[in-house]
């Protein structure tokens, strides 16, 4: 069927071509009269037509591969015609959708797919992505460190899919979404999405229009394809992710102000309800003092005894202020005996197990102790308060370049959303301050969770905490 369509369409074409070199051919002995009957002039008719047949025979034959086949043959109108639409889309997404609707429209694919590594995938043709769901399911983030996506890397091109098997091997070892992937029966061919360094994602097409396979210029269309728009989905996910975080920085910033005039709000309460009012107490009894009638001299020493009670109690409030704004127990004792202290502190029945790697030549910045400190209190706070956990565990690890912090808890866990953004829409700031205190000293953080298996904190910071502004 392939060699016939095709045959069909260059007989189209020859046909057309001929119609025109008879009808040009025919003007001409009618514009020279008698003497066009001349074997010269007949010649010179004749290189004069073939010569203007040349370049008619390219759009003609364009425009019969457009009546049979949709254009698909010609290599720049294909790849314009799939691309230029593109750039008015910013999103990642809606890139993904688009890209796999042209490719089913331009070049008449029955099946078509784009997926990207991180996640999004989108459909094209009559396959549906509820028809997808069913057969694959819905969580389409293959990752870039599996089989399947290390053997397209290895590539570099398109792989027809008898082909991407042998070389994948058994596939046993697979994971179930990359069984299911390479399940499929429409998808035949797999073109690597070349971002700037590394494939990032997969454009897989099926048969063309009639069962037809890919020949050699469908392949070095999808292959141009697959260059371009690995980059211009690359860079869209860039700014995508700029996008985001400048909003998120925005909301935090928000927050950590509203939380910073909170605070010095509960200072200034603290200060005025206990504080100041234990000093004014204190004003009294020593003018009590100072008023006594010399029958009541023996009530001194009750006097005085009352004073040191509150002078003690002032002097604790005043402490626990101090250490709320910065934990002395870290200039004293240093970062990791503080951290032992901490969760020493915990009360609640909740057995700790403290694991410290400890490099005692490390001299780590003040920023860098206070943040380890803080993840690690509001780490063991949380699960105290509502992880609902029996046993923990905080893994400390400092070497001369950075420190590697682990608090992981066996409590009822909690659905990860996909950006920790989602947690500040919706009021829970624990995890997002942690962000931002790291995000200070450029550190990281990772959080992994899910109901009833637990909660993994992972914070790395560096101790060289210069800024880099590149």
């Amino acid at each position: 069927d392939r060699y016939a369509n095709r045959s069909i369409a260059v007989l189209t074409a020859f046909l057309a071509l001929g119609a025109i070199y008879t009808i040009a051919y025919g003007l001409w002995f009618l514009w020279l009269g008698p003497i066009a009957g001349q074997p010269l002039v007949g010649l010179i008719a004749t290189i004069v037509c073939a010569m203007l047949a040349i370049p008619l025979w390219k759009p003609i034959a364009r425009l019969v591969d457009h009546l049979f086949y949709g254009g698909w043959y010609d290599y720049r109108t294909a790849v314009r015609d799939i691309l230029e639409p593109l750039h008015i889309y910013q999103q990642p997404q809606d890139l993904i959708s688009q890209v796999a609707t042209r490719v089913h429209e331009v070049m008449k694919y029955d099946f078509v797919m784009c997926l990207n590594y991180e996640g999004g995938a989108a459909l094209a043709g009559p396959m549906s992505m509820q028809d997808m769901d069913s057969v694959v399911g819905r969580d389409m983030h293959l990752g870039r460190h599996v089989a399947l996506a290390q053997t397209i890397e290895a590539q570099r091109k398109p792989v027809h899919l008898h082909d991407l098997l042998q070389q994948i091997g058994s596939t046993s070892n697979l994971t179930l979404l990359e069984q299911q992937l390479l399940g499929l029966e429409q998808a035949r061919l797999w073109v690597p999405l070349q971002g700037y360094s590394d494939v990032i994602g997969l454009l897989v097409v099926g048969a063309k229009r009639g069962e037809e396979e890919s020949n050699g210029k469908d392949i070095e269309i999808l292959e141009t394809i697959g260059r371009q728009f690995g980059v211009l989905l690359q860079n869209a996910w860039i700014f995508s992710n700029l996008r985001q975080e400048v909003e998120e920085g925005r909301s935090i910033r928000r927050e950590a102000l509203a939380a910073r005039e909170e605070e010095r709000r509960r200072i200034a309460r603290e200060l005025h309800d206990e504080i100041i009012q234990s000093l004014v107490g204190y004003m009294y009894l020593i003018s009590q003092i100072r008023y006594l009638d010399k029958s009541d001299k023996h009530r001194i020493p009750e006097r005085i005894d009352v004073l040191q009670e509150t002078l003690r109690d002032i002097i604790y409030d005043v402490r626990r202020i101090c250490t709320d704004l910065r934990p002395p127990v870290l200039d004293e004792v240093g970062l990791v005996a503080a951290i032992g202290s901490l969760a020493r502190s915990v009360d609640s029945g909740l057995t700790i197990d403290l694991q410290i790697e400890d490099d005692p030549e490390v001299e780590i910045p003040d920023a860098v102790s206070l943040t380890t400190y803080r993840i690690v209190q509001e780490s063991l706070h949380n699960i105290d308060r509502h992880a609902q956990a029996s046993h923990a565990t905080v893994a400390l690890s400092i070497n001369q370049h950075d420190i590697r912090l682990v608090v992981l808890d066996d409590g009822r866990g909690f659905e990860m959303p996909a950006e920790l953004s989602e947690f500040l829409r919706r009021g829970h700031l624990g995890l997002v301050g942690l962000r931002e205190r790291l995000m200070g000293v450029n550190g990281t953080l990772n959080v992994k969770s899910a109901p009833g298996e637990g909660t993994l904190i992972e914070a790395l910071i560096p101790l060289s905490i210069e800024d880099d502004t590149n």
